[in-house]
């Protein structure tokens, strides 16, 4: 049993008399807020008195358990050998009830609360935190742009995890400086601030690649922006090219012109796919506690992405189910975002109205399906062959032609 006030002081509370004493009533009251089924016990139990200036100077008795045995002693009566020691249970029931309406812990005398630890029967939720592999930071002065040649740039080696090791690449006018890359990151984002800049003026950082064969690589990361204030600030996110094994980065104005003074302080912080380059980790925070609850909104937003139906623009075509007439249903493979159907014979004899494309009357209905049965209402046929997106749910799609109508259902996949 925990001490009721952490092992500090408590007494009796203000305005409560020395004795009291429980009557029948009373009795029947306590055992009726504790459970009703112990209401025929009340019967059994004469009244006592209880004692304020003992009974609040400490803890109540332990809140007594009872078992199998308890209810045939209590069942027994008062024949039963047993049964003083079930009415002692009873009354230590009522006097650990009637401790809280009359004691109370003295002020500052309660310990800290000290909280249960996990079940060792269960597992703390598993999830995984992206945080970055490297950050570099660069404050430099803005290059002029186009300069004879970008050899030694300062923004280069500060920003990128690297070996410390230059390729110079020779681009006539230019040589660029590229740095070897130690790690290859996954993805970036590029952070600036930028002050003393020229309003109207337009500024470029930019991140380049260039492949084990000195070949440049697309796509480029950071962008372009043009000053609206002296002062501003600035993030780009952007992904980094397979086989990217060197990298380039530059703060320079566009369109030449000298620099007037501007600063930029550069930060790209990189995602890896694994490893450490060796330099400066930065994690977004240190508590457990935060990083635990950033793991779970990790969880709860992967979820709700994986939710989301796949834009129907990127897409492979999957089975073809041929020879469709009448009535039916077709099961579909769990991957699959959308159908295309396409009419491949028709002497219907229904109209159409020409157009681009021509659109075609009376030819049937598409109707995507779950286990529990359709999703929405049915999409018309109206065109040859015709699209059709599916709910992230769907593992079949139910078909109704009109007579003399024979379809193909091509089942779409995810696409590159």
């Amino acid at each position: 049993m925990t001490a009721r006030c952490g092992g500090g002081a408590s007494n009796a509370r203000p305005g409560v008399p020395q004795h009291i004493v429980f009557s029948g009533g009373l009795i029947t009251e306590g055992l009726g807020l504790i459970s009703p089924w112990l209401l025929p016990v009340a019967l059994l139990i004469d009244a006592f008195l209880f004692e304020v200036t003992s009974q609040c100077a400490g803890d109540p008795p332990a809140m007594p358990t009872a078992d199998a045995l308890d209810i045939r002693n209590a069942i027994g009566g008062v024949f039963n050998p047993n049964f003083g020691a079930w009415i002692t249970a009873v009354n230590n029931l009522l006097l650990n009830w009637a401790w809280d309406q009359y004691c109370t812990c003295a002020a500052g005398s309660p310990s800290v609360a000290v909280y249960p630890s996990a079940p060792t029967n269960t597992a703390a939720p598993q999830g995984s935190i992206q945080v970055p592999c490297y950050v570099g930071d660069v404050t430099r002065l803005v290059a002029q742009e186009p300069p004879g040649n970008f050899f030694a740039q300062p923004a280069n080696a500060a920003l990128w995890p690297n070996t410390g090791v230059i390729y110079q690449k020779l681009d006539p006018p230019r040589t660029y400086d590229y740095v070897t890359l130690s790690v290859t990151p996954l993805s970036g984002t590029l952070s600036v601030h930028a002050t003393g800049l020229v309003v109207g003026q337009t500024y470029v950082t930019q991140m380049s690649y260039l492949d084990a064969a000195h070949n440049y690589l697309v796509p480029s990361g950071g962008g372009n922006f043009t000053a609206g204030a002296a002062t501003e600030d600035h993030s780009w996110t952007f992904a980094v090219p397979a086989g990217a094994v060197f990298g380039h980065g530059e703060i320079s104005l566009l369109g030449g012109g000298a620099p007037a003074g501007e600063t930029v302080h550069a930060t790209a912080t990189w995602n890896c796919t694994s490893g450490a380059p060796g330099g400066p980790v930065s994690p977004c925070a240190d508590s457990p506690e935060v990083l635990n609850l950033l793991a779970q909104i990790h969880r709860l937003l992967t979820a709700v992405y994986n939710r989301q139906t796949v834009p129907i623009g990127s897409y492979i075509e999957g089975a073809v189910h041929a020879g469709l007439v009448g009535n039916g249903t077709q099961l579909l493979v769990a991957a699959c975002v959308g159908v295309k159907v396409t009419i491949t014979a028709d002497t219907s004899g229904q109209g159409q109205h020409a157009g681009n494309p021509t659109y075609l009357f009376n030819r049937g209905f598409i109707v995507p399906i779950a286990v529990e049965g359709p999703i929405r209402a049915p999409a018309r046929l109206s065109y040859n062959p015709q699209l059709f997106q599916l709910p992230a749910t769907t593992d079949a799609v139910g078909y109704t032609l009109t007579q003399g109508v024979t379809v193909s259902i091509t089942e779409l996949l995810p696409g590159p």
